[in-house]
């Protein structure tokens, strides 16, 4: 038993070195960016830990990191609000919560961790205008409509 949780420990700071070395900012650095396609993915601050979810969400978001690229920009975002009010985030203050910007105009919000590599094929579809398998709609993050802001980032969502 002391092994196996001694190689768990190993294997979440791995992740752990992977994740904090993979680009991630804060908003401060953001920049808007208008570039087709582009996915700018806001991280809900959560503090790391040893638990499988844990684990399991960081290996889902470093996948999506290595797959898309220069197109993603991680950033941890320190508060975000609804600019008129028009928008609902109080899912937002979910530990491991996200919100995704795609070419500063779509945005989602996924309550919570995600845990389902299927969140991160749709948002990849999105964001190459591809089109969304009906098996991928169920699940398909809260579509946002309305001016959000973040930090000192702010979109119009349409």
């Amino acid at each position: 038993m002391a092994r196996c949780k001694y190689r768990l420990q190993i294997s979440l700071a791995l992740i752990l070195t992977t994740y904090l070395s993979a680009g991630c900012s804060t908003t401060n650095a953001v920049e808007s960016n208008n570039k087709k396609g582009q996915i700018q993915l806001f991280l809900q601050d959560s503090p790391p830990n040893e638990s499988e979810l844990y684990a399991d969400w960081a290996a889902y978001l470093n996948d999506f990191k290595s797959t898309e690229g220069d197109n993603l920009s991680v950033t941890r975002a320190l508060h975000a609000s609804p600019a008129l009010d028009n928008i609902n985030l109080n899912g937002f203050k979910e530990k491991y919560s996200t919100l995704f910007v795609i070419s500063d105009r779509t945005c989602y919000l996924y309550t919570g961790p995600i845990l389902e590599p299927a969140v991160y094929d749709f948002i990849h579809r999105v964001s190459a205008q591809q089109e969304i398998p009906e098996f991928l709609i169920q699940f398909s993050p809260e579509a946002l409509k309305g001016r959000l802001t973040i930090d000192e980032y702010s979109v119009n969502c349409q």
